[in-house]
């Protein structure tokens, strides 16, 4: 009885509990792609988009992102979207902090690859 009731513990805490970051696949698939450019460490591309994610709370906002990241095409708007302003205030209010917490200057690295 007393294993029962601890089988029972296990699987109700283990189902109920979500530990896991609900965005963890949308980094790691955004960190790939940042790993293609080959210019930065795994370790600044999960550093960078942790930063962002953290800063983005809006699950809106942070789902357009994911998809403009991956989208093959590049569309830039003439009247800035809510979203675009909401991650370009996250992209510049990120800056310093990428630098001190991540070791690189992200403008810098930007700025080589086009």
């Amino acid at each position: 009885m007393k294993n029962f009731l601890i089988a029972t513990t296990f699987f109700i805490l283990t189902s109920c509990s979500d530990l896991s970051d609900p965005r963890a696949k949308d980094i790691e698939m955004l960190v790939d792609l940042e790993m293609q450019y080959g210019d930065i460490s795994r370790f600044e591309a999960e550093c960078f988009i942790g930063i962002w994610s953290d800063a983005i709370e809006d699950d809106d906002v942070w789902n357009w992102f994911v998809a403009e990241a991956t989208s093959t095409s590049l569309t830039v708007s003439e009247n800035p979207t809510r979203f675009e302003v909401e991650i370009g205030a996250v992209v510049a209010g990120s800056i310093k902090t990428i630098r001190d917490e991540c070791g690189f200057d992200f403008i810098e690295v930007v700025g080589k690859r086009f």
